[in-house]
């Protein structure tokens, strides 16, 4: 299958030679530039850190938060932390959501949430906490071998990786003329209504993991879904 992967670099890079190792052809072009923002921790102390994206780290971290709990979301988010110093990592399945469900009961005290410009999920105001930026994500427009590709009707799948790139893709295809119908859509998290349509087929999984979009995008073979849900 020929695959268009929109999503952000590093972690494309990683997703492209996943799909390729599969037997499928892609075409790299991510809808959003990771950038790091300059900050400062507050004021306030804090007795641990939060985080949702492994980019949360990317521009670096104060030495003294390091020595503090961090409590991630998935294994990216939690192999990015322990790269970036954190002695203590505290790892959970699922989404924000579940992670803010298990701060409310298990939180030692005010937080500090590392997060990006824009959150498709913000942390609750009843959870302790203090937020600052540490990345935010630059749209920019498709390559043009992507362009091309789209426009010849070579692409057979596009795979986004949340509801922002979604939005700027559907932009991006009307920018160029690209009919929905005449495309399949892979998506990993929630997305507008009016971006959800058209498609020729939209997949969308039961689970925030790449294992589950690849499932619900049949672009797994056998022996790697045995394996992803080993």
């Amino acid at each position: 299958m020929k695959i268009l992967l929109t999503r952000p670099r590093p972690a494309a890079e990683e997703t492209a030679r996943r799909l390729r190792s599969l037997g499928h052809e892609v075409t790299l072009s991510p809808l959003l530039q990771i950038e790091p923002v300059r900050w400062t921790l507050p004021a306030k102390a804090v007795q641990a850190a939060a985080a949702t994206s492994a980019n949360a780290f990317r521009g670096g971290v104060p030495a003294e938060l390091k020595r503090l709990p961090l409590y991630a979301v998935g294994a990216a988010t939690a192999e990015a932390a322990r790269l970036a110093g954190f002695r203590h990592v505290d790892e959970s399945a699922g989404d924000a959501a579940s992670l803010f469900a298990r701060l409310r009961a298990e939180a030692p005290g005010r937080l500090l949430y590392l997060s990006g410009e824009t959150v498709s999920r913000p942390m609750p105001h009843d959870i302790l906490h203090d937020r600052v930026v540490t990345y935010r994500a630059a749209a920019r427009r498709l390559d043009r071998d992507a362009e091309e590709q789209l426009r010849t009707g070579t692409i057979d799948m596009a795979l986004c990786y949340s509801a922002r790139t979604l939005a700027h893709f559907a932009k991006e295809c009307a920018r160029l003329g690209i009919q929905r119908e005449s495309l399949s859509l892979a998506l990993l998290g929630k997305g507008d209504p009016g971006d959800l349509e058209g498609w020729r087929a939209l997949h969308r999984p039961g689970a925030p993991t790449e294992d589950a979009l690849f499932a619900a995008a049949h672009l797994l073979c056998e022996d790697d879904a045995e394996a992803g849900n080993g």
